[in-house]
Formats: C-alpha cells, sequence, structure tokens
C-alpha cells in the first residue's frame, strides 16, 4: 500500500509540474495550449503515466529544494535541527505501527502541497491567467484570475505549514515517548 501510495503521490506531483510547464513550452513553441494539451491527450495512457512520473520525480526534487528554506525556518522555530528530523523520521519508520503510517501519509499530502504551491506561485508569476479584469462603473476592480490565484496561493502555504508543522511536532512527541518509555522501562 505504501509504495502504492507514493507511485500515485508522484503521479500527481508530475501532473501538477505539467501544467506549469505545458504552457510556457506552448508559448516558446508558438503553439495554442490547446494544442499541447492534445499532443499529450494523444499519447498511449502508457506514456503519458512514464511521462508523469519521471516529471514527478523531477518537479518533487525542484520543489523539495523551493520549500528547504521554509523547512528549515519551521523546523529552527521548533527546535528540531534537520539531522534530529531525518533520524527520528528513520527510527519511526523502522517499526510497524499505526503512527509511521500516519506519518507517511502525511509526508505524501506534504509533498503534494509544495507541488500545488509551486504550480500557484507559477501561474502568479508568468500570468498564464490573461483574462480580463471585471470593471465596475468603468473602472478595473478585479482581476478575478490573479486575485484567486493569490488567494489560493496564499492558503496553499498556510495548509502547507500546518501540515509541514504539525508533522514535525508528531515526530518529536513520538521520539520524546519512545524515549521516556525506555528511561523508565516501559512503564
Amino acid at each position: 500500500m505504501k509504495t502504492t501510495s507514493l507511485i500515485v503521490e508522484i503521479l500527481v506531483v508530475g501532473v501538477l509540474g505539467a501544467l506549469v510547464l505545458l504552457p510556457i513550452s506552448a508559448q516558446l513553441g508558438g503553439a495554442e495550449l490547446s494544442d499541447a494539451f492534445q499532443a499529450v491527450g494523444r499519447l498511449q495512457l502508457v506514456a503519458q503515466l512514464a511521462l508523469a512520473y519521471a516529471l514527478g520525480v523531477m518537479w518533487n526534487r525542484l520543489c523539495n529544494g523551493l520549500f528547504s528554506g521554509p523547512e528549515r525556518l519551521v523546523r529552527s522555530k521548533l527546535g528540531i535541527t534537520k539531522s534530529e528530523n531525518q533520524e527520528s523520521r528513520i527510527r519511526l519508520s523502522s517499526t510497524t505501527n499505526p503512527l509511521n503510517d500516519y506519518l507517511v501519509a502525511t509526508r505524501g499530502i506534504i509533498r503534494v502541497s509544495r507541488a500545488s504551491c509551486v504550480l500557484l506561485l507559477s501561474y502568479l508569476l508568468l500570468g498564464l491567467f490573461r483574462v480580463p479584469a471585471i470593471a465596475f462603473s468603468n473602472e478595473r476592480v478585479l482581476h478575478p484570475p490573479l486575485f484567486m490565484t493569490t488567494l489560493l496561493l496564499f492558503l496553499g502555504v498556510y495548509s502547507w505549514w500546518r501540515l509541514y508543522r504539525g508533522y514535525l511536532l508528531t515526530i518529536k512527541d513520538a521520539v520524546s515517548t519512545s524515549r521516556s518509555l525506555r528511561e523508565t522501562g516501559g512503564q
């Protein structure tokens, strides 16, 4: 089950990456966006999945790199070093219990959350939404896609922060509980 979940997460991350790269490549190549999507749609399903998986691995690394600074900031605010976090993850992953399953699932959600934030940030920075603003009384008041993308980006970053912080706190609590049980002899 864990391997299947990871594969699906990487596929989703790959599709999110494609949603950024297809419009950029279509624009750079002078093609219509619909033509780019149709070209991908004409591929066999196996080829689409292979492309999504390969792109997902690369896009996940890119997103991980982009979020390394914020992750370091969250860890430092909680008083957790990167090595402590990695050591705790390794120790917890070597056991079979519901907590480990929860941590693996949360890690997957964090992975998809990061990729979604990068997608929204890319759309915001690249101006991939070219819809005219809504005009009230002959004044340009609101650019709906820009506004929604900004709002979704803030919500995405907030949800990522909450997920990552909760993930770290769960690991920290589990490790400290495990230590105290060892010190007291399991009582």
